[in-house]
Order: C-alpha cells, then structure tokens, then sequence
C-alpha cells in the first residue's frame, strides 16, 4: 500500500518542533570550543577569579563566582541558581574544603555536572603546608604561596587549551604574561629565616613564601576566638627568639591589638597585611602589593606606617625647598 505524503501543513509543524528541539539540545549540551561560543569557568570563591579572568583570554570566555564578594564561604549554601550556573560550566575551580564544594565533588562524580572539575589542592606539585600545633593539612589561602600559583596558572592554561584549541596561543600568552609577574617578585625572601607568629591559617602559604618559618598559628578554626594558651604560645617564641621574631596579622584581625601588644613587649617585628580572601584585584596584584610593601626601604622601628613615610616626604620636599633658596642667594651674590 502506497503512503501517502504528508500535507504541507504536517510537515512545517514538524520542521518547527524539530528546530525547537534542536534548539534546547544545543543550549544543555554545548561542546566547548565549538563555534565562536566561549567557555564558562566558574570559581568557588571570588578572590580566585581575576587570576582565572587573566588566563582566560580567548574571545567569549567568561569567569562567573559562586561566593559574592563580603561572603563568608564557609557557611555558604548552594542555591537553585548555583546549580543551573554549575549544570552549565565548562570548568569549575575549587578550594576543596567547604561544605559546598563538597556537594559539588559528589554531583561531579555523580555525573550531575558535565564539565571538568579542578580541586586546587589535588594538582601534582602544589606544596600543601601543615598546621604547626596539629600537623593537618592547611587548604586556605594555598594560591598566596606564589609557586603554588604558577603550577595553578599553568595547569590551568593547559585545560583550557585543551577545550579551545583554537585558543591555546592566546592562552599561552596569558600564561606566560602572568608567570614573568610572579618570577619577578619570586627571587623577594623578605622574611626569610625569620621565625614568624601568625593569626590566621590565610596567610600561612603567604608567610613561608616570603621565607618565614612560621612558629605557630593563632585561631586555627573559622570563628574561634584566641585562647590563652595560644597567649602564652606566642609569648614562648617571642621571648625565644628576640628579634629574630615576628608577628604577621591581618588588618582586619579580631586579634590584632593584642598580637600587636606582644610583638611591642618583646621587641619583635610586627607586619600587617590585608585579609587575601577580600582583596578587591587579584592574586598576583596582592603578592606584589606585599612584596613591594615589605622590601621598600622602612622608618626605623618595629612597623613603618603610611603616616611615617608621608612625614619623611615632607622632610624631604622642605629641605629641597630650603638647598634651591640658598643656591639662589648665593649666585645672585656671585654677580
């Protein structure tokens, strides 16, 4: 029996719904690289994404955070948007130790989520650092060790490459513009050989690329306060070590002034530096912030604040000021 054809009318409806579909395949199931569409890399934290944003260069490529910027992370919980922003990355980037990136292992590995998960401390050669008093393994701040953050920037330029190949010169510039920052501050040991107290696992990583040996960490755990014990550890080392002795704090430490307080009893250096996790540019900006800050010439004493080096300018102007006055007086007395 001969079929018949369909009518015009059957056949347009089928086009459209075919177009229809077509259409809602191609936005869940983009392929990487394909056409001019760029790549979707989302980080978990935002102090991550103006370096990822340095990296990824090609044409079209966006860096998206979980974490809005003043948010704590570690009480951060997922939200429905989360989940369609992760359903559709390309790359997802992780500190692998809050509660949230957990849940994102576990749909990763689940197969809920498509796109190719990198957990930062499970790159080969990335040095993790232990907490002194305990000997657990510290996973704040691990890109503030600047050659932890080039074997990342690398890793990470070699990922995209291998999404966008069309892309990989640009990607390889990128990367090498970044690498040449950080080995020119690399050579910088400021504190090096210098046993340091310190009052957040944040700046660990910070600290022993400087060169420091870090003695111990006050407020090991996310909102616990500073105990006495930890007083009479820091006034230990302190004494121990005289001024070959610093204490490292945030600007924003609860614990600052009394960090502050012994580091002026026992004649220690004392160094302030802001919270990395807030910092408003990028990693690399924030470890040359620091290492220009810490190897410029200081004012005498224990801490060279903005106030002193403004007064020495001052100095200075006046006195250039008064050597032009008497140059004047003396050539028109020449004449």
């Amino acid at each position: 029996m001969q079929r018949k054809a369909p009518s015009m009318g059957k056949t347009l409806a089928i086009i459209a719904l075919t177009a229809v579909l077509l259409s809602a395949m191609g936005g869940s199931t983009k392929l990487a690289g394909q056409g001019d569409e760029g790549l979707t890399i989302v980080v978990t934290f935002p102090f991550i994404k103006g370096d990822v944003e340095l990296i990824a260069t090609c044409e079209g490529d966006s860096v998206l955070s979980l974490v809005p910027p003043g948010v704590d992370p570690h009480d951060y919980q997922l939200t429905p948007k989360d989940l369609q922003v992760l359903a559709s990355a390309d790359v997802i980037i992780s500190t692998a130790h809050t509660h949230f990136e957990t849940e994102i292992k576990n749909m990763k590995l689940s197969g809920e989520l498509k796109g190719i998960l990198i957990e930062i401390p499970s790159i080969e050669n990335i040095t993790l650092l232990r907490i002194p008093s305990s000997g657990t393994v510290n996973y704040h701040g691990m890109l503030f060790h600047g050659d932890n953050y080039a074997v990342f920037v690398r890793y990470l330029a070699k990922v995209l490459e291998s999404l966008r190949p069309e892309c990989a010169h640009e990607y390889e510039n990128s990367v090498d513009n970044v690498l040449d920052r950080i080995g020119n501050i690399s050579s910088f040991k400021p504190l090096k050989g210098v046993n340091v107290v310190i009052d957040s696992p944040t700046i660990q990583y910070l600290a022993a690329w400087l060169g420091a040996n870090v003695s111990h960490i006050v407020m090991v755990e996310h909102d616990v306060p500073l105990t006495p014990g930890d007083i009479d550890k820091v006034e230990s080392i302190l004494a121990s070590y005289g001024q070959n002795a610093m204490v490292l704090v945030l600007e924003d430490s609860p614990a600052r002034n009394i960090l502050e307080d012994l580091a002026s009893n026992y004649g220690a250096g004392l160094v302030t530096v802001s919270n990395p996790l807030v910092y408003p540019d990028s990693i690399i900006q924030y470890l040359e912030t620091v290492v220009s800050a810490l190897t410029a010439p200081q004012t005498s004493g224990t801490e060279a604040s903005a106030h002193d080096k403004i007064d020495i300018v001052s100095i200075l102007a006046v006195s250039m000021f008064l050597i032009g006055v008497v140059l004047i007086v003396y050539l028109r007395s020449r004449r």
